[in-house]
């Protein structure tokens, strides 16, 4: 079987890039025409390939980031690709077990490096900024009650 291509000579339909061309066009939604231009067929082709090769570098670093975590992402070239969550024996999430052990061994590692005092502030921090801001918004709204109502105008 053969591509028609105008002005051109007939391409095998079995050659990779005509399975590309064939494959960028169904992915974009256009119909199989029977004839083609030469510009058209390479043009097609040369973006498919700029394409993929982008995909593939973008999954493979989704995956190297993923992973870590348990999480599998499909290739971004196939159609309803989606996020798998990988699983230990007995349906246990790796998600479950990946995270605490990835965040025990980053405190660890602080700690040896920098001290208990640089390992323990940000939470320690972000616990008081917790607390001053609802007091301090708990304040706010008690002092505005106790206006006048005239005074809010």
């Amino acid at each position: 079987m053969h591509l028609a291509i105008y002005r051109m000579k007939l391409v095998d339909s079995r050659s990779w890039h005509a399975r590309l061309f064939v494959w960028a066009r169904g992915a974009f939604g256009q119909n199989k025409a029977e004839t083609f231009d030469a510009f058209s067929y390479v043009s097609t082709v040369i973006l498919a390939l700029v394409f993929v090769l982008c995909a593939a570098i973008i999954w493979v670093v989704l995956n190297a980031g993923t992973l870590l975590f348990g999480v599998y992402a499909e290739p971004v070239w196939r159609s309803n690709t989606r996020f798998h969550v990988l699983f230990l024996p007995g349906r246990i999430p790796i998600v479950a077990i990946a995270i605490p052990v990835l965040l025990g061994f980053a405190l660890w590692r602080s700690w040896l490096a920098d001290g208990v005092l640089v390992t323990a502030a940000p939470f320690l921090v972000t616990i008081g900024l917790g607390f001053g801001l609802f007091g301090a918004f708990v304040a706010a709204n008690t002092l505005r009650r106790k206006l006048p109502p005239w005074s809010l105008k």
